[in-house]
């Protein structure tokens, strides 16, 4: 059985779209809601025992990536709560998959962005914990699709700019990013957890695009290029600005979208269904 913790959720939503029906529970919030709190691992073990079984498997979805939000809050949600899963399913012999950010290998320790802080120290407990547990930690790249850009983030900072019809300011856009249609990445997840892999793995295409091309090609797409203005404002200290990740070997020969083609169209429906 697949069990999906925060499945209201972009990434959530489409884990339960893509995996088999029949097999896939969709945990209700009001079920994990308590599950963040100190010791409440029992809970969680007591809870997955009608699941304890080789074959199944509990993703981790839920969690917060707005920065703007307190680091008490992203730890809550995006440590405690998976740490608590992880503990409990261990005792049920269920897998686990929980899902981390790729600037976990960029920024620094002392970062000052909450949500890279927590998945920092989330993926330091995967690998002390997966050394007995079977903990898959899948780190990943910007998402899209599966709806409007999440409005904190800078395709969603410019996807506001552009319905606005405002001026979008940004940095040099020197910055190197992988765009991932959240589809892609889920069948993608699939094939990790179908290979056994544990611990962190970087879920990487090894296509990136550099921030400002993707924005000059998505205003041109939207007739709006004269008013993007690059270098307006300063980049963030701790960036890539030359890394290329490399693609997994597990991910044998799974296909992902044309980051460019792609967002424009993934953005042209944003468009659309605001207008319906």
């Amino acid at each position: 059985m697949n069990l999906v913790v925060g499945a209201r959720g972009r990434l959530g939503r489409s884990l339960i779209s893509h995996l088999p029906v029949s097999k896939t529970v969709a945990l209700d919030r009001s079920v994990y809601a308590g599950w963040t709190r100190s010791k409440a691992a029992g809970a969680v073990a007591d809870f997955l025992k009608e699941y304890s079984g080789a074959d199944d498997v509990i993703y981790i979805a839920a969690g917060l990536t707005d920065p703007k939000r307190s680091l008490e809050d992203h730890l809550q949600v995006n440590l405690d709560l998976a740490r608590n899963i992880i503990e409990g399913a261990s005792r049920q012999g269920i897998r686990v998959v929980t899902f981390g950010t790729i600037m976990e290998e960029i920024v620094g320790r002392d970062t000052p962005n909450p949500y890279f802080s927590s998945k920092q120290r989330l993926n330091d407990y995967v690998v002390a914990a997966s050394r007995g547990e079977n903990v898959l930690h899948v780190r990943l790249h910007t998402l899209y699709g599966g709806g409007a850009p999440a409005p904190h983030m800078f395709l969603g900072q410019l996807f506001d700019a552009i319905r606005k019809k405002e001026i979008f300011r940004m940095s040099a856009g020197t910055q190197l990013r992988e765009y991932h249609h959240v589809e892609d990445d889920v069948v993608a997840i699939e094939q990790l957890v179908s290979t056994g892999a544990t611990g962190p793995v970087n879920l990487s295409h090894g296509a990136p695009v550099q921030l400002c091309a993707l924005a000059r090609h998505v205003c041109e797409q939207f007739d709006c290029l004269d008013r993007l203005a690059v270098g307006a404002i300063h980049a963030a200290g701790s960036e890539n600005f030359d890394r290329i990740f490399e693609r997994p070997a597990d991910l044998g020969d799974i296909v992902f979208r044309d980051t460019l083609a792609a967002v424009v169209e993934d953005l042209k429906i944003a468009t659309r269904q605001e207008i319906m």
